[in-house]
């Protein structure tokens, strides 16, 4: 267990959906050695501290941290091969 902050909260519902849900991002707070942390990678933060990553998410952090121009290119891969198509359809009058 570790303690967390409330960072941001914001409304959101899925698109074509009336069912509306909140969205929470909190941060952890205490960056103390506990059973947690051993399960998780550390990587040094801007400020020289450490930021705890689950293993889970390792790919995904490390992609976000490398920058604009990979995570689009990755986005836009995981896109095309999930939906597939060659891009926007156009309308027929």
């Amino acid at each position: 267990e570790f303690e967390v902050e409330l960072v941001a909260q914001t409304p959101t519902s899925m698109h074509g959906s009336k069912e509306g849900h909140m969205g929470y991002i909190y941060k952890r707070t205490n960056t103390g050695t506990d059973e947690s942390e051993d399960s998780t990678t550390s990587r040094p933060s801007e400020s020289g501290g450490a930021i705890y990553c689950d293993p889970l998410f390792e790919t995904s952090y490390k992609l976000v941290m490398g920058g604009l121009q990979p995570l689009h290119k990755e986005v836009t891969r995981q896109v095309q091969e999930l939906m597939g198509g060659t891009g926007r359809t156009t309308r027929s009058r």
